[in-house]
């Protein structure tokens, strides 16, 4: 039984509130595995992801913005970066198991979790940190539905390369309306950053140090 904190859906309204917002912390749910051993928790990989939403400058630099995190946070793991991580899977023949392991678990199928321990494996860690955008809609708006509207899900889990198993995950949501400019929808990439930075606020701190 996961343990859990539910806080919801942030909304981001236009105006002055867009401005402010992205210094701001959103709700973020975390579920964490009772068993979850964070002090024994000695290297981590943060790997890539991919998703049409986001350019490729701006995925780079989420995982560089959360491999910058977790070294700032936990100095005494080792870290494996996200272009490592990439060539280790890659040269291992591991991409499009992994890839096919995320879109099982999302959609809710039977997804081989033995394909977290193959990975974690090659890449010889403790701990793997996958970064997935559930969702990402942009409704444009109109005088009859009112203003534009973007809603944009994102979750981190950290899986255990031990059994393949999900440790902790953390998931922001937000649905982001500008007023300044109401029958086109905002774009993701604002709303994505921030929810983002949300949960690696809420990240657990791992290794000897926490």
């Amino acid at each position: 039984m996961w343990r859990r904190s539910s806080t919801g859906i942030a909304l981001v309204a236009g105006g002055v509130g867009v401005q402010a917002c992205a210094a701001a912390l959103w709700p973020v749910d975390t579920a964490v595995e009772p068993g979850f051993a964070q002090a024994e928790v000695r290297s981590i990989a943060v790997l890539p992801f991919f998703d049409w939403n986001l350019s490729i400058e701006e995925i780079r630099a989420a995982t560089a913005r959360i491999t910058r995190v977790i070294e700032e946070r936990n100095p005494d793991l080792r870290i494996v970066d996200p272009a490592e991580a990439s060539d280790i899977i890659g040269a291992e023949g591991l991409a499009y198991d992994w890839a096919l392991f995320l879109w099982d678990r999302r959609q809710g199928a039977a997804a081989d979790h033995t394909v977290v321990m193959r990975a974690g494996d090659a890449l010889g860690v403790d701990v793997l940190l996958q970064v997935e955008l559930l969702e990402a809609s942009q409704f444009d708006g109109s005088a009859e539905y009112g203003d534009a509207v973007t809603n944009v899900v994102v979750q981190v889990s950290l899986f255990d390369s031990a059994d393949g198993g999900v440790q902790w995950t953390g998931t922001c949501g937000i649905e982001y309306a500008d007023s300044y400019t109401p029958y086109r929808a905002p774009s993701v990439r604002n709303a994505a950053r921030w929810a983002l930075n949300s949960i690696l606020d809420a990240l657990p701190q791992l290794g000897a140090g926490q």
